[in-house]
């Protein structure tokens, strides 16, 4: 094959390629409560909504995906003052920290990536002022290795992964208790919702956007 190319010769301008980019990452209103923003924002908080700080790094959930958006809009819907929450795969901790403003009680947030839960006890720092921070745990580990009974329990992860962890996720609900379970692509939210019904639970909302599904699930 025979493929015809330019190549032009110049010089490279010395560009802060890292404060470029940080101008992209601005406050974003989500729900009716909350405003996720960096914690370099100068700019005041919007009247009316309460802040999460998160510095970006390599763990997921800095508030602009479909996804993580699902996630806070359904806590928001969640009876959460006084329960319990479980965080599965917490990432930056964004959800973690939504649930303790939201008055949760007790919060654990797990992920099996180092670097996840490192990004997530920096956020937690900066957003001590969410409530008291001691009501948060953060820990590395796997599904498997979490103990426990929640009240809610969320897991916005891709389906594959929630195919493998889908009875860790049922043992650490109580009975009566809630699950969220997002990061569902357009195609698969029915399949997933078929296979957390086989284990006894039931379907009590769907929400989605742009192609992103998130299920609200009941344990009996």
């Amino acid at each position: 094959e025979h493929f015809d190319c330019d190549v032009r010769r110049g010089s490279i301008p010395d560009v802060k390629w890292y404060e470029t980019w940080k101008k992209h990452y601005v406050p974003r209103a989500i729900g009716d409560h909350f405003e996720v923003r960096p914690p370099w924002a100068e700019a005041p908080v919007a009247a009316g909504r309460w802040p999460i700080r998160i510095e970006p790094r390599n763990a997921f959930g800095t508030g602009y995906h479909e996804t993580t958006r699902l996630m806070i809009v359904a806590l928001e819907a969640t009876p959460l003052a006084g329960k319990t929450y479980l965080d599965a795969g917490c990432g930056s901790a964004i959800l973690s920290i939504a649930a303790l403003r939201l008055g949760a009680r007790k919060i654990l947030g797990f992920d099996i990536d180092k670097e996840s839960i490192e990004n997530a006890q920096e956020n937690l720092r900066v957003n001590d002022d969410a409530g008291d921070v001691t009501r948060v745990e953060l820990r590395c580990a796997v599904p498997a290795d979490v103990m426990g009974s929640y009240d809610v329990v969320g897991a916005n992860i891709i389906a594959n992964v929630l195919y493998e962890i889908r009875d860790d996720l049922v043992r650490l609900a109580r009975p009566g208790g809630t699950l969220l379970i997002c990061g569902l692509l357009e195609g698969d939210q029915d399949e997933t919702r078929q296979h957390f019904e086989a284990v006894g639970l039931q379907t009590v909302e769907q929400l989605h956007e742009n192609g992103w599904y998130l299920l609200r699930m009941l344990k009996p």
